[in-house]
């Protein structure tokens, strides 16, 4: 009897949309500890969450980030999205590194908050879907490449789309 077939892999439309948000302020790098009780209780994180119907990547990093940590972010330039495949379901991670001018961080949705150097990203335990966005985050955050600004005009095209238009 031949072996049973692999599962074949779930269309991207079976993935969850996450934005993430890498915020930098004065050379430092905001992460948040996941509260007890959900997935990776006490893992670090940057900030964000699941995108909603009709809500372009944009928007979603925009309102996680405030209902989180009542902050309000600018997305300065879009890393690479990456896919991951947990037991429970498959995620896309779409990280955006932000400016904020806010103040401190209120802890609305996690257990603490540290403005830490972008070298040190490593010695924090992240979920496994963080590994290559570490990677990415902490090379774009310590090059001394010029930093390119999201126009106004691709800004609208990426919420536009994103969610789907």
């Amino acid at each position: 009897m031949a072996p049973p077939a692999p599962p074949k892999p779930a269309d991207d439309a079976s993935r969850t949309d996450v934005a993430i948000a890498v915020i930098v302020r004065g050379g430092k790098v905001l992460v948040c500890q996941r509260p007890e009780g959900g997935s990776f209780p006490g893992y670090w994180e940057f900030p964000g969450g699941k995108r909603e119907p009709g809500e372009s990547v944009i928007e979603c990093l925009r309102r996680e980030v405030n209902e989180e940590l009542a902050l309000r972010v600018e997305p300065v330039h879009a890393l690479r999205p990456i896919d991951h495949d947990y037991p429970r379901g498959r995620i896309r991670l779409h990280p955006y590194v932000c400016t904020t001018n806010d103040a401190t961080p209120r802890l609305i949705a996690c257990q603490a908050a540290e403005w830490i150097n972008p070298a040190d990203l490593k010695r924090y335990r992240f979920p496994p879907a963080n590994d290559a966005l570490l990677d990415e985050a902490i090379d774009y955050l310590t090059s001394a490449r010029p930093r390119v600004l999201i126009s106004d005009g691709a800004r609208a095209r990426l919420g536009a789309s994103e969610s789907g238009d």
